[in-house]
């Protein structure tokens, strides 16, 4: 809009026309082209579908094997207007391209850790790890009491149409317990579309 002639522009102190029908036609023309301009963008971004996902484990809790990624069951869902999420399989499946905002924690707990103890999130991009989305080791002050963690992170990741993504826990120990909620309170998964 910056563009645009101002009125002064078009108009004399007088109010006669400076340059004539000419350059009042040209303005006009000029703000027709920036007005449809303007409404295709609105038309575009209205006719974007959303994608939000946000669910949560809510069964028991969960024992975890050492070493090894587990994908994280989530089998409560609060939205998913994409229809994306397989509670099933405890994996999103993006309908369509583009760039989204994935979040996750998890709750962790364990009666008598050792203090070389550590527990891992992060997030499978079509079977394979793609990033970890944090980590904790037990502080030794913290070895053979009982310990309860969280653990959260987020970040961006491009998806094609049909990429799925799952939420994957590790503990580099036995005894460890992923925690179940009544609520999104403790351990959850979410999947935004941004862009």
């Amino acid at each position: 809009m910056s563009n645009l002639l101002k009125p002064s522009q078009y108009v004399s102190r007088s109010w006669g026309l400076i340059g004539g029908a000419d350059v009042v036609q040209a303005a006009v023309r000029d703000v027709a082209e920036r007005l449809s301009a303007l409404a295709a963008d609105v038309a575009r971004i209205l006719n974007t579908p959303t994608s939000e996902f946000l669910g949560y484990n809510s069964n028991t809790s969960a024992a975890l094997a050492a070493g090894t990624w587990t994908l994280l069951a989530i089998d409560s869902v609060v939205h998913d207007t994409g229809l994306e999420f397989n509670t099933t399989t405890s994996l999103f499946t993006a309908k369509r391209a583009g760039r989204y905002l994935v979040t996750g924690q998890a709750e962790f707990s364990k009666v008598t850790p050792a203090a070389a103890n550590y527990i891992e999130v992060g997030v499978y991009k079509n079977g394979a790890l793609f990033t970890s989305l944090g980590y904790y080791r037990l502080p030794v002050a913290s070895a053979g009491n009982p310990h309860t963690t969280s653990i959260n992170g987020t970040v961006v990741i491009p998806l094609m149409q049909g990429d799925r993504l799952g939420f994957y826990v590790k503990a580099s120990h036995t005894n460890w317990t992923v925690s179940s909620a009544s609520s999104t309170g403790t351990t959850l998964f979410g999947v935004t579309r941004v862009s």
